[in-house]
This record gives structure tokens, C-alpha cells and sequence, in this order.
């Protein structure tokens, strides 16, 4: 079988390895302002150069703040 999972972190702080059979990620930073992509890949091993490719692009990430923030009502009336 030729068909392969991968994984790469767009980001710092953050170390990946296989462990039976899984990926397991390690924040290494302890920064509270760390930010990181996660991105995971699953294909024929002859196109393993796709993940390669995607490892190495820049990401600009959005402010976590503006994530944590509640928008407007959903219902004007009480359910």
C-alpha cells in the first residue's frame, strides 16, 4: 500500500513525532501569544511532495482575540 498520513506546523514552538502509530505534537513554547497551523495530510507516497510544498508556506494568522469575541444574537426572543 502506497498511501501515507503527514503532518507539518506552520508556526514555532511546536514539535512533531510518530509514537505507535500516531503524530503527537509538543508545545515546546510557553508563550502565551504562540500561534501555530496545524496542517495534516493523507495520500499516494508519490505525492508526499504536496506536504513538503505546504511545510514550508507563510500563514498570516488572525489575532486569537477577535476569535474569543460574541457576536450579535441569534434570537431577539427567548427560546
Amino acid at each position: 500500500d502506497d498511501h501515507i498520513t503527514g503532518a507539518t506546523v506552520l508556526g514555532s514552538g511546536v514539535e512533531l513525532k510518530a509514537e505507535n502509530g500516531r503524530i503527537v505534537a509538543t508545545v515546546t513554547s510557553p508563550l502565551s501569544t504562540n500561534q501555530f497551523h496545524l496542517g495534516i495530510w493523507s495520500g499516494p507516497k508519490a505525492d508526499v511532495g504536496k506536504l513538503l510544498q505546504f511545510s514550508k508556506l507563510k500563514i498570516k494568522v488572525r489575532a486569537l482575540s477577535n476569535l474569543i469575541k460574541g457576536g450579535p444574537a441569534k434570537w431577539n426572543q427567548p427560546v
